[in-house]
Formats: structure tokens, sequence, C-alpha cells
């Protein structure tokens, strides 16, 4: 059996709102050997902050 590939999906969008649950990775793997991660990164509480 072929090794399975593995995509992660890392979700970094604004400290507010969003995330990677709206990224079903069920069809994707449905396709072919690939394990589908998706997960969520925040910057904390000072993430909203704009820095220069």
């Amino acid at each position: 059996e072929a090794p399975y590939a593995v995509l992660v999906f890392v979700h970094g969008e604004s400290f507010e709102w969003g995330g990677g649950h709206p990224y079903d990775g069920s069809v994707l793997a449905s396709y072919g050997h690939v394990i589908v991660v998706t997960l969520n990164f925040r910057l904390g509480v000072l993430g909203k902050f704009m820095h220069e």
C-alpha cells in the first residue's frame, strides 16, 4: 500500500472571527491517499493589535 500524504491547513485569520472548521477535509481525503489536518492559530490576547 502506498504511503499517505499529509496536508496541514493552518487557519491564521484574525483574532476575533474565523476558524478552520468550515474547511472539511473529508472530500479531499476521499480522492486519494491524503490525511487532512486543519487547525486554528491565534496570536493570543494581543494578537489583534497591529505592530509596525
